[in-house]
Formats: structure tokens, sequence, C-alpha cells
């Protein structure tokens, strides 16, 4: 069974973009390498080894969300991510490509389920 975020997006959105996190252990791979990312773009904006002043503990421990996470949460959270990993050449990954894809799904669902949506003209 798929990890439901709310908004009717689930994990499927992600599987068309080539992530997987139908388990908690594909979600903690998940997490684990969106951190390293982050680092990755730290160490290449402030210097080599300044991701650990930014945080003590670099390991990435999997946790369930507080409550549903809404597709606007997601969306933002995942935007504010993108913008923190775009630095040096992570922007060049598959993660973070595949990422950016995610965002855009995302945003897409967000719009097309939206009342304005339905409300503006066809066409």
């Amino acid at each position: 069974m798929a990890t439901t975020y709310g908004d009717s997006y689930d994990s499927r959105t992600a599987a068309i973009c080539g992530i997987e996190v139908d388990s908690e252990d594909n979600a903690a791979k998940l997490g684990a390498d969106m951190l390293r990312l982050n680092c990755q773009a730290v160490d290449a904006r402030y210097g080599e080894g300044e991701s650990k002043s930014f945080r003590d503990d670099l390991t990435y421990r999997f946790a369930h969300p507080y409550g549903p996470v809404t597709a606007v949460q997601a969306y933002k959270s995942l935007t504010c991510w993108l913008y923190q990993c775009s630095e040096g050449d992570v922007p060049e990954t598959e993660l973070y490509k595949s990422m950016e894809r995610v965002s855009d799904a995302l945003a897409h669902h967000i719009v097309s389920e939206s009342s304005a949506y339905e409300a503006a003209k066809w066409g």
C-alpha cells in the first residue's frame, strides 16, 4: 500500500517520476539520498565540510510526518529543497532531476484540482 500524503496526491506520482516511496525502507533511502545531496550543495556553496557546521549529526532517520501532508505543503517543502540543492553539480544528478519532475507533477496536481482551475473557461 502506498503512503498517502493527502489532497489525493500519493506516492504513485513519485513512482511515475522514477522514485519509489511505497515502503518505509524506500522512503528512508530517499530521505538519506536527499540529505546527502543537500550536504553536497552546502559544501559546494560554502566550502568542503561546511554542511557539518549546519547540522552536527548528518545521519538521516526516517520518521512519519506529524499528520497528513497536503500536496501544497509537499510542493513547498520540495521547492525549498530544490532551491537549497541548486549549488555545484547537484542539479545535474538524476535524483535532483527526478525531484524536479515530482515538483512539476505536484504543481500540476495542485492547479488542476483547484476551484479556480475548475471555474476557468476551456480554450
